[in-house]
């Protein structure tokens, strides 16, 4: 028996593992007890690695579609074939309508830094299109952009995840979760909250749903979805009403308090408890709190972001951050040490050999331009909710083929579900690399099976709290006939005839080149992982940085009045718009109509045993969450006259989807609830062709809906 070590990449957090090994043939994994993120913590994900690789439904060989689109028919071919059938579709549909007309996504497999540089180089070298998209838009974008425009990009920092960084060894005095819920989605984070509460942190949870994190705050604030925005500034508005804000900093290192001062003069908590159905007393409770019990620190994630109002809302946390003075101070909200080698990758994928303007920007610049979006591993180029229009409209040019690695966009980057599948069905080309057969997949001409983390080479930094410690990860044997994806690129950009820029016959081989101040013998020699030099926490932290240079904006200063958003003609405050206003201009009909016909709200929440739409093959975690429900409140269950169990109907403005009602009193009276990323009965149905502005992200969690009973 041996003894691997490795980190699952399930989901983003990055946790270590002990892969135990008899006979080549990996037989159980546990969590590593002396790994930083999670100390030997496992979440159901994690915990089935082997049920994922073994699954009856995964894909273990290439496959050919024989039939329509969509109608299931498949061949197994060899490699050879299927990659050199890639090569020639690739090649001709550039040769016919130029590069642009080519694009690339990544998902899941963006955790793997390797190949995700592979890929990144092969569509600037090979294909030379501008088109490298992700869901960043829809994840980790909205809450970066909004801090990256109020603060900068500062000493090469990455600003978007603040609330994620220095609490290990500096707990704050009050820890806000916003939108975010680590207790179903990474463990390792979670471990540190129980922790720090503990030692006496207070805890704020501003959830609409009564969530696991909820459960465990000293106080829960349950806003009406997509009114955060407003919440946050008559937070705004006590702090500074109440002079709790912290004056010093305010006026030596922000710009535009007046102004700011002046926009929430009257949001006050009276006035936004009408709008977010907060009582004004918890939201002036839950501002004091936090501006009171300092270091704070915030975590604002995607139960923000995935609304029409997403962006203001992040904006305005953003600046509740500054006025409170939690900016870089232990344990606040720090920045810590950029991982060395993300600073080459633009020249390491060889982007300068990319012409043109990818799909996207004519309607998010301002987002797409973010120096953070286009430099680490995960950057992104295009905007991947943009792409069915490109596909099936020509909009803002044609796209007639497309690569997709470890994504399944049809279900989850939107806009509709129904246009998105239009959209696809319209592609001269579809490949996808993946393990199993999802709704993307079943569209695609070719299905490339792929290796999952267990089995593949790859260097993994744990970016969620402890990322700059890093190891180079020790596979098993895949399955069947497939390949990790960096020998997918290696193979299919020599066929291509670009061997001279992809020269190396191994994952291995890159390291020393492309991560510097990694290497190869130095990663073998520490199999545990180890700290990148100059990043270790919390030795190599230094506090309030921006005294040297200031900020990295126009006015070096914490804008809470920004500057680049006005002069991309934007709101350079944070505003709160009725998205059911903006619902009857996309629709034509009358705002108060559609409230009328559609009176509750359809919001989305996770769950332990799935990421987004993956693992719903997996008998083990399928039997966590076997069927699609809707949550909905008892009383609001009664007058529709649906009972627990019963089928149901679930209607908005763009189509419908089937459900089993579930009665909870988790859920508001006017909201209800869902899993997303069902394929059998997705949300994205549901979701208008209209995104949020400034990001551009579907709004997928206040959705304009009535249920009735099946």
């Amino acid at each position: 028996m041996t003894i691997l070590k490795n980190v699952c990449r399930a989901c983003s957090s990055g946790c270590g593992v002990n892969v135990i090994v008899e006979d080549g043939k990996a037989v159980a994994i546990e969590g590593n007890p002396d790994f930083p993120v999670n100390k030997g913590g496992l979440c159901p994900r994690g915990a089935a690695a082997l049920n994922v690789v073994s699954a009856p439904d995964r894909v273990l060989y290439p496959l050919k579609r024989t039939g329509q689109r969509g109608e299931g028919r498949w061949e197994r071919i060899t490699w050879d074939e299927a990659l050199d059938t890639v090569a020639q579709k690739l090649a001709g549909v550039k040769a016919a309508h130029g590069p642009r007309s080519l694009a690339f996504m990544a998902g899941q497999q963006w955790h793997y830094s390797i190949a995700n540089l592979l890929h990144d180089r092969f569509r600037s070298a090979v294909m030379q299109t501008p088109n490298w998209g992700n869901h960043g838009h829809m994840c980790s974008g909205p809450n970066t952009a909004a801090n990256a425009l109020t603060y900068g990009y500062n000493y090469g920092a990455r600003p978007g995840l603040l609330g994620y960084m220095d609490h290990e060894h500096h707990p704050c005095r009050c820890m806000v979760l916003w939108g975010a819920n680590p207790f179903t989605s990474r463990s390792g984070r979670a471990r540190r909250i129980l922790d720090w509460k503990e030692k006496g942190t207070r805890f704020i949870v501003v959830d609409p749903y009564l969530s696991s994190a909820a459960q465990k705050a000293d106080l829960w604030l349950q806003p009406k979805p997509d009114t955060d925005v407003v919440l946050a500034l008559a937070m705004a508005n006590v702090i500074i009403t109440h002079e709790l804000y912290d004056k010093d900093f305010v006026r030596k290192w922000t710009s535009g308090f007046d102004r700011f001062r002046e926009h929430v003069k009257d949001c006050t908590p009276e006035k936004a408890a009408a709008i977010t159905w907060v009582p004004a007393d918890k939201i002036e409770k839950a501002a004091a709190l936090y501006a009171t019990n300092l270091p704070a620190s915030m975590e604002d994630h995607v139960g923000v972001s995935h609304t029409y109002n997403g962006f203001a809302a992040h904006q305005a946390i953003s600046i509740l951050r500054a006025i409170t003075g939690n900016i870089d101070v232990k344990g606040g909200e720090v920045w810590l040490p950029h991982i060395p080698y993300f600073a080459d990758h633009p020249r390491n994928t060889l982007r300068d050999r990319v012409e043109g303007e990818p799909i996207g920007m004519e309607k998010f610049r301002l987002f797409l331009n973010l120096k953070g979006n286009r430099n680490g591993p995960a950057g992104q180029s295009a905007h991947s909710s943009s792409y069915p229009g490109a596909m099936l409209d020509g909009n803002p040019y044609p796209l007639k083929a497309f690569v997709v690695v470890g994504a399944n966009p049809v279900v989850t980057a939107g806009p509709n579900r129904r246009y998105a599948e239009q959209a696809f069905r319209n592609l001269d080309f579809l490949v996808v690399m993946d393990l199993f057969m999802s709704a993307t997949a079943r569209l695609a001409d070719i299905v490339l099976p792929a290796a999952w983390w267990l089995e593949k080479v790859d260097i993994s930094e744990s970016q969620m709290v402890e990322s700059r410690y890093t190891m180079l990860r020790q596979p098993v044997q895949p399955l069947g006939e497939c390949w990790p994806e960096s020998r997918m690129i290696l193979t299919l950009a020599k066929k291509m005839g670009y061997g001279d820029d992809f020269p190396w016959n191994s994952a291995e081989d890159l390291v020393d080149e492309f991560f510097r101040p990694l290497r190869l013998d130095e990663l073998k020699e520490n199999p545990d992982g180890m700290w990148m030099a100059g990043c270790k926490l919390p030795n190599d932290i230094r506090y309030r940085k921006y005294e040297d240079a200031g900020f990295d904006t126009p006015s070096r200063k914490v804008e809470l009045y920004s500057q680049r958003l006005e002069q991309a003609r934007l709101e350079p405050l944070p505003v709160y718009h009725d998205y059911v206003q903006v619902l009857a201009g996309e629709t034509g009909g009358d705002a108060g109509q559609i409230e009328r016909d559609y009176p509750l709200i359809l919001s989305k929440h996770n769950t332990w045993g799935y990421a987004h739409s993956q693992f719903r093959a997996v008998k083990t975690l399928r039997d966590l969450e076997p069927d699609p429900v809707l949550e909905i409140h008892p009383e609001t269950a009664r007058t529709l006259g649906i009972g627990d169990g019963d089928a149901v109907s679930i209607e908005s403005p763009f189509g419908s989807i089937p459900a089993r009602a579930e009665l909870t009193w988790r859920v508001h009276p006017e909201v209800v609830f869902m899993l997303h990323g069902w394929e059998e009965a997705d949300v994205m149905h549901l979701v208008s062709r209209e995104l949020s502005p400034v990001i551009g992200c579907p709004v997928c969690r206040a959705i304009r809906v009535r249920v009735r009973r099946a």
